[in-house]
């Protein structure tokens, strides 16, 4: 089945801002080299965030590739998204179970399989008994920080560019 460019054009023409914003930065690396191209001239059309361009490239580069590998260094080496300041590298472990609600009033999680992202000391307080006895490192990211990455790299990249433009 081929790809008709024009039907694509048409299709993303139709799409309200925000659904293309969202193939743009989460979707982009399930489209066809075509359907990105179709996206991208959309994004330029309405001239809409060129780091849009970005966020979709990086989806579509190789996990290994500088890019990926860089974008990873610089998300790892972020604030901590729960307390803003940067004490460690950043880590994601999933929650595995919940000791009470008091503490789960405290910390914020809601429910075992919840993904915890942040700095070694948050991370620390978050799974507190948990996290005594699993007596995890902290220096090396887990598989559930390089799936949380590889899930949003399109929408970290936004970040990245984000806060390049701040600086």
């Amino acid at each position: 089945m081929s790809i008709n460019p024009e039907s694509l054009a048409r299709t993303y023409r139709d799409l309200d801002e925000q659904r293309l914003i969202k193939m743009a930065v989460y979707e982009a690396a399930q489209l066809s080299p075509i359907a990105v191209q179709a996206l991208k001239s959309e994004i330029s059309r309405r001239n809409l965030s060129p780091h849009l361009f970005d966020a979709i490239d990086i989806q579509n580069a190789l996990p290994n590739s500088p890019e990926a590998l860089a974008l990873f260094d610089w998300f790892q080496t972020s604030p901590c998204p729960r307390c803003g300041t940067i004490g460690g590298p950043l880590n994601a472990y999933v929650v595995r179970q919940i000791g009470s609600s008091i503490m789960a009033a405290f910390t914020g999680i809601k429910m075992a399989g919840q993904v915890i992202l942040g700095c070694p000391a948050c991370i620390s307080f978050a799974l507190g008994a948990e996290w005594k006895r699993k007596e995890r490192a902290l220096d090396e990211p887990t598989k559930e920080f390089i799936k949380y990455f590889q899930d949003n790299r399109g929408a970290i990249m936004m970040l990245r560019r984000q806060a390049e433009q701040g600086a």
